[in-house]
Formats: C-alpha cells, sequence, structure tokens
C-alpha cells in the first residue's frame, strides 16, 4: 500500500492517499472501518497531520489505537521505573554495563571463561541488551543468572579504575542483584510472551481484543493478591508486623535490611508460584 521511493515517501499524506486508493480500489468505503492500530509515532496518530487525523476528517467515529507492543513495553518500563524508585534497581543499566564490559574484549572473556570453569559452569557468550528490541532484556537477565556466580568472582578479584567496573563491582558485591535479577526473571514473560503473540507473522487482530483483556487481568490479580501480603520480620532489636503495601497502593518504608530481603523474597516467591 505505501510507496517505497521517492522524497515524500513516508509523509501522513502521501501514506494516507495510498491507504485511500487501496480502500476505493476494492470498493471499501471509510465508514466500513472501525480502527485503526498503527505504530506510535507522530505521523500516524499525532493530533494534526498525521494519517489518523486524516482519517478522522473521513471517518469521526473510527477509533484510533495505537500500537500494542508499544502499549506493553511502556507499561512494563513504568513498573519496571517504581521498581527502581523504591529499590534503587535497574535492570537495563545493569545488562547494558555488562554487555559493553565484555564486548570486544577477548582478554575479558578469557578472564570470565577461567571462573566459569572454577565453579563448573559451562561460558556462554554475553548479551548485549538494546532497549529498543523488547524482548532482549529477559534473555540477557537470564545468560547473566546463568553465570552470576562466575560474573561475580570475576568483578570481585578484579581492579580496575573505570566507572562501568566500579558500577559492575558494586553491583555484583551486593546480595540483593541476584534477587532483583530472579524477581524480573519471574515477571517479565508475563509482557514478553503477550508481545510475541502480537509479533507472529500470522494474523493476530482477530485475538488483540480478548487477548488485551487477559493480560490486564492478568496484571490487577497480581495488584490485588499483593496488596494483602502481610510481612513479619524479627530483627535483632527489631519487631514489626506490616503490610507490604498500604491503602494508597505505595509501597510502605522498608525497616531494614532483612526486611526489604524478605519482603523481595516473598514477592519472587509469590511471582514464581503463580507463573
Amino acid at each position: 500500500m505505501c510507496p517505497t521511493s521517492g522524497p515524500s515517501c513516508g509523509t501522513a499524506e502521501v501514506i494516507y492517499q495510498k491507504m485511500d486508493e487501496a480502500l476505493q480500489k476494492n470498493a471499501i468505503p471509510w465508514r466500513n472501518c472501525v480502527s485503526l492500530s498503527v505504530d506510535n509515532a507522530p505521523v500516524n496518530t499525532g493530533a494534526r497531520n498525521s494519517i489518523a487525523s486524516r482519517i478522522l476528517k473521513e471517518h469521526g467515529s473510527i477509533y484510533i489505537h495505537g500500537c500494542p507492543c508499544h502499549i506493553i513495553h511502556n507499561t512494563a518500563k513504568e513498573a519496571g521505573l517504581g521498581f527502581l524508585e523504591v529499590c534503587g534497581f535497574d535492570p537495563e543499566d545493569l545488562t547494558v554495563d555488562v554487555g559493553y564490559w565484555f564486548k570486544g574484549s577477548t582478554n575479558r572473556k578469557g578472564y570470565l571463561t577461567e571462573f566459569c570453569e572454577l565453579h563448573g559452569s559451562e561460558y556462554l557468550e554475553i548479551l548485549m541488551h538494546i532497549s529498543i528490541r523488547w524482548l532482549s532484556l529477559e534473555r540477557c537477565l537470564t545468560r547473566i543468572l546463568q553465570q552470576y556466580e562466575p560474573l561475580a568472582s570475576y568483578f570481585k578479584s578484579s581492579n580496575e579504575k573505570q566507572p562501568r567496573f566500579r558500577r559492575l563491582l558494586e553491583a555484583f558485591s551486593n546480595p540483593m542483584t541476584e534477587v532483583y535479577l530472579l524477581f524480573y526473571q519471574a515477571t517479565l514473560p508475563v509482557f514478553s510472551t503477550f508481545n510475541l503473540l502480537l509479533q507472529r507473522e500470522k494474523t493476530s487482530i482477530f485475538l488483540l481484543h480478548d487477548e488485551i483483556r487477559s493480560f490486564i487481568r492478568k496484571l490487577l490479580s497480581k495488584e490485588k493478591v499483593l496488596s494483602g501480603v502481610r510481612c513479619r520480620v524479627v530483627c535483632p532489636g527489631l519487631s514489626v508486623s506490616r503490610t507490604l503495601w498500604d491503602g494508597a497502593a505505595t509501597m510502605s518504608p522498608f525497616l531494614c535490611r532483612e526486611a526489604h530481603l524478605w519482603k523481595v523474597k516473598s514477592i519472587l516467591l509469590w511471582m514464581l508460584l503463580e507463573l
């Protein structure tokens, strides 16, 4: 439908004209179109001078739906920002740092291979996470977990001054890092599995409505269960009984490191049982 060459091939006007020509050629009036699902770029869905604005002039009742894959990705990203605010951990930062630290360095890879042999595990190539590739984060996190002990030993035994190395040393020296990674490994399939369904080559438009409703129900059910989780932690000199989530759906302050660890492990265990 869309032109493949010319200086104006990517403008809203030209793309809309091609869509209109295709509908007219097949004797399909715009009033028979109920929805338009396109990528969220301004040329497609912008309020002015976009494909959507032109279609709405033809048929004001048509429903403009953004890209479902983008919506899922943005949902996961917003949830990750909330996790970062509470726990101070960003899985994308860690995977990017690990990927670039070993990228193109035969010496570093060889050194890591020695630690893999020491821990009795197989060396696996470190994967690069690319933020615009929605499905890469889960694979990269899983690869890090597959070699977590060798990686931790590698960074703890080295002495480099680069800022990236210092960040990685701090991360792999923190016992909570592995817990955070396991949590994300258990959580991300909820998003990536749905995204894979929408990106398959077979037609999936007839599945979209029911699958999105199912996806939303799945997310809401987890929030409902978590809102009732209670955490009783006994630390040296401290006894507390607190709900993990308060009535305003914001996380209660962590009282100590042991409480922090217990709560995250509780969430992780629940997620593993649910999936």
